[in-house]
């Protein structure tokens, strides 16, 4: 392990690497639970990700405005690596917690 004390521009990128480490624990935690406790009582199926290519075509928007706002994390997403995964029912539901009523007409 590099016990080397970061400077203030290296900030960032050390950021970067603890998010990455921690998408890999969270990844292995999820596999672990899903071998220890299979849902075997539950019929329902398990909803996929989809791409950020999909969820443009869903959504309605650029590549670069998709990944923009979940830079942002303005959008539900999950990043287990380098890309980035959503689940459609999420990306929907956000949708429709963004409607505004239309204005009275007068």
């Amino acid at each position: 392990m590099n016990k080397t004390t970061p400077t203030f521009e290296s900030l960032p990128q050390c950021v970067a690497r603890i998010e990455e480490k921690l998408d890999a624990v969270a990844m292995a935690v999820e596999a672990l639970a899903l071998k220890n406790f299979p849902k075997t009582a539950c019929n329902c199926k398990r909803e996929e990700f989809i791409k950020t290519k999909d969820a443009c075509k869903l959504l309605g928007l650029s590549r670069s405005r998709v990944r923009c706002l979940a830079e942002q994390r303005l959008i539900p997403f999950y990043k287990p690596g380098r890309d980035l995964l959503f689940k459609a029912s999420e990306l929907t539901a956000w949708i429709a917690s963004s409607s505004h009523p239309a204005p009275h007409s007068l």
